[in-house]
């Protein structure tokens, strides 16, 4: 009975009610902003385009279409950056080559034989996200899934398998 009373006086703590709508509101808009960004950056990157797969051709076979283009026009677009060209030929469909950087040869039948041909080149700040921007997004998430745990269920961080139970007694009930 004595310690029933003593924890009767025990001042209780106050929990930290739920998040105000407007912070609620802020985070879902960052976390669907993070989203977006990290599928435009997929699409960027990878090679998730609508229009499906494009075709891989080796160095000599597109060298060889690359000569011919002004009397086949197999070659519609193209567009080299970094060691890559990358186009669309006549039937619609892509393609893409993997080319040394310096090769001037290449560079000369393109700009002879092809009409819509131009070289795209990258700025380091971009290089830069591509390679940091993944992991820098991953540690966002784990950042911002540890924090909102922090904030919600009464500030208890990692708090597995802890109950919250309380113990009624016959008095309490009611």
């Amino acid at each position: 009975m004595s310690s029933q009373k003593q924890m009767g006086n025990v001042p209780k703590i106050k929990r930290p009610g739920p998040a105000p709508k407007n912070n609620q509101l802020m985070r879902s808009l960052l976390l669907w902003a993070l989203i977006s960004m990290g599928l435009l950056w997929l699409y960027k990157v990878g090679n998730l385009s609508l229009q499906g797969p494009s075709r891989k051709f080796s160095y000599s076979e597109f060298y060889q279409m690359a000569a011919k283009n002004k009397e086949s026009g197999q070659i519609q677009s193209a567009v080299k950056s970094e060691g890559i060209i990358e186009g669309k030929l006549s039937d619609g469909s892509r393609f893409t080559v993997n080319v040394p950087l310096d090769d001037e040869v290449m560079l000369a039948v393109l700009r002879e034989n092809v009409q819509d041909f131009y070289i795209k080149s990258t700025s380091w700040l971009s290089g830069l996200l591509y390679s940091l921007g993944p992991m820098m997004l991953f540690i966002f998430f784990l950042w911002f899934f540890f924090y909102r745990g922090a904030t919600q269920d009464g500030g208890r961080l990692m708090a597995f398998g802890k109950s919250r139970a309380k113990e009624i007694t016959s008095d309490r009930l009611k």
